[in-house]
């Protein structure tokens, strides 16, 4: 199954950095190829210049919530929204507003000793004796 996933072209998940106005400051943004390219299309089915569309996304979540938060993030969410919408995929499982608003209370953090050098992440259960509450 990862060989669909692993076989893609490295030059869609690249780094690619752009420069555009966000409420009269000039900043630059870092997305993934893919995500640059199916913003451009957004911003021509909306008729606008892709800098011009995200800076009138910036500023409407600035003028609804005050504040804007990860706007990388926003950002590929609404390339996710926009496939949905685009291949008439009903809504995808959004998490809960209770998950999101938690905070997860941790224990006491105490060191902890790798089963193997070699591996590269600890297991579930080496994470789980890491946190004593």
């Amino acid at each position: 199954m990862c060989q669909v996933f692993a076989s893609q072209d490295p030059d869609i998940y690249s780094s690619v950095t752009r420069s555009v106005r966000l409420d009269g400051f000039s900043t630059s943004i870092r997305l993934e190829a893919l995500f640059w390219s199916i913003l451009d299309q957004i911003a021509e089915q909306e008729g606008m210049s892709t800098p011009r569309f995200i800076s009138t996304l910036y500023g409407e979540v600035l003028e609804r919530r005050g504040e804007v938060g990860n706007f990388t993030s926003l950002l590929r969410v609404t390339c996710a929204v926009h496939i949905e919408r685009q291949q008439g995929i009903s809504q995808l499982p959004r998490p809960s507003r209770t998950w999101v608003s938690e905070r997860p209370k941790l224990g006491r953090l105490v060191p902890v000793t790798w089963r193997s050098k070699r591996s590269c992440a600890p297991s579930r259960r080496d994470l789980a004796r890491a946190v004593i509450g």
